[in-house]
Parts: structure tokens; sequence; C-alpha cells
């Protein structure tokens, strides 16, 4: 339990002698030391920047992982990104605005990283991730003594390709056009029952859940991370999580995403 304090010491030492030593920088990447990385990870962040410091694209951080993009459970599409209200952390960008005006002031003396995700600090906001990581870790052995390391974690590796972000056109990602080609899309697909969503032909199908019940039973099936965090599933965006499941993209989500509102004692 100690070294969650230390961690939360040692990181709140980092970002605030980081911004001090370069002041003139608009954010920061955190690199943990058991991580590997991707070779277009510097160039990753350099190309979503600039949204991480628009006030109207509503974010707080940027990310490299994906706590659901397992080897198998991946559509292997380097220039595939979504937004997500989780915050995943291995590898993400923090900015030097959200850092001085509400960070700094009151950070934890432990559990950071699940105290981003409290609604106090995310106040609605949103990351970006890839849906192939652009990191993996190799930490099993740690503060959280590798929970979740050998189901999850240690089968999700960065990507080794080459890939440029040069061509990749930000409209797709800012958050209105993003916003409502994402509600069209699952309130598109064909409904399934957790009982017969394999047999059904189709390549994408939705999982409706209305409980933390329901959504853990959804997602142990098709193998994706089942806790959440703050009422906020992994990688979730209004609810929804999704993850290939035997080739067939699965959408797990509420009724109405849309209206979908957390439930923090989730």
């Amino acid at each position: 339990m100690q070294g969650y304090f230390k961690l939360s010491r040692h990181y709140k030492f980092a970002l605030q002698n980081t911004f001090q030593m370069f002041p003139s920088a608009l954010g920061t990447i955190i690199v943990e030391d058991d991580l590997l990385v991707s070779h277009d990870f510097i160039d990753y962040f350099r190309k979503f920047s600039p949204l991480l410091n628009d006030p109207s694209e509503n974010l707080f951080c940027l990310s490299t992982w994906n706590d659901n993009g397992k080897d198998d459970q991946i559509e292997q599409n380097p220039e595939l990104v979504y937004r997500t209200d989780f915050f995943g952390g291995l590898g993400w960008m923090l900015s030097k605005k959200i850092w001085d005006e509400e960070f700094s002031s009151k950070w934890p003396t432990a559990f950071w990283d699940d105290w981003i995700r409290n609604v106090e600090q995310r106040k609605g906001r949103q990351c970006i991730h890839p849906e192939v990581p652009r990191t993996s870790t190799f930490g099993k052995v740690g503060v959280s003594n590798g929970q979740f390391f050998d189901q999850y974690l240690g089968k999700i590796h960065e990507f080794h390709g080459d890939f440029s972000w040069k061509q990749f056109d930000l409209e797709k990602i800012r958050k209105n056009e993003y916003d409502e080609q994402f509600f069209k899309k699952i309130e598109a697909l064909p409904k399934a029952e957790l009982s017969d969503f394999e047999s059904l032909k189709a390549p994408e199908v939705r999982l409706i859940y209305s409980t933390k019940k329901e959504f853990e039973a959804a997602a142990r099936k098709i193998g994706v991370m089942t806790d959440l965090k703050a009422g906020v599933p992994r990688m979730g965006y209004f609810g929804v999580v999704t993850a290939l499941f035997k080739n067939k993209r699965v959408y797990i989500t509420p009724p109405n995403p849309r209206l979908w509102e957390y439930h923090t004692d989730w």
C-alpha cells in the first residue's frame, strides 16, 4: 500500500518540475519506466496535441494505450483512433493548462490515476486513444502486484509496423463530427442477445446493457476488462465499449448512448 503513496509523490514531483523547467511547453508526455513504445509514438502526440490544447475539443488527455487492445481483439488498422471517457494512462500527454489551473494544487497523496478518473477531475472531458496500442507494459512486478497482467495487460503489445500520421485527417476525430458519426453508427447496428450474437451473420453487432451486472456479463463473454472506474467502463465512450470477438466487431452499449449518464456507484 505504501508504494501507491510513493508513486503519487513521484508523479507530482516529476510533473511540477517538468513544467517549471520548460515553461513554454504546452504539455508533457508521461512514459512509465516499464513501457515499450512504437516507432510512431512521438508522431502520434505531435499530430493530436493541437486538439488537446483546443478548448472546444473537450479533452483532458491523449493516450497511446488501449485497455481492451489484446492482440486478437483489435483491428490491425494503425490509423483507427477513438474518443473515450476513460483515463487509461500508460503513455499519455497532459496539458500544461490543466496541470497549472487544476491538478497541481490538489494532487492526491495516493492512487493518482483513479483520482484523475473521478468526475471532479474529468469534468465530462475525454481522451483520444488508438485502436492499436502504441505502448506495451512488462511491469508484472510492481506496486499493483501484477493486477490484470496475465489476463489482460501482458497480451497487449505496441504497434510494430511503419506508419505516418502526417496524412491523418484531424476532422474525423474532432468532437462534433466524431460524436454524430459515432451515434449514427451505434444506432444502425443490429441488436443481439448475449446468448445468440455469435450465430448472427452480421460482421458487427450491438449488445445492450442497462445494469452493471449486464455490462459485466457482456464484457466477460467477449473477453474485455469488466471493471469500472467512477462508473466508466474501460475505454468506454457514452457507455459504449467495443472489441473484436472471433473476428466479429461487438459493441456493448447502453440503451441510448446519447442520453447515457454514468452511475458512479457501479
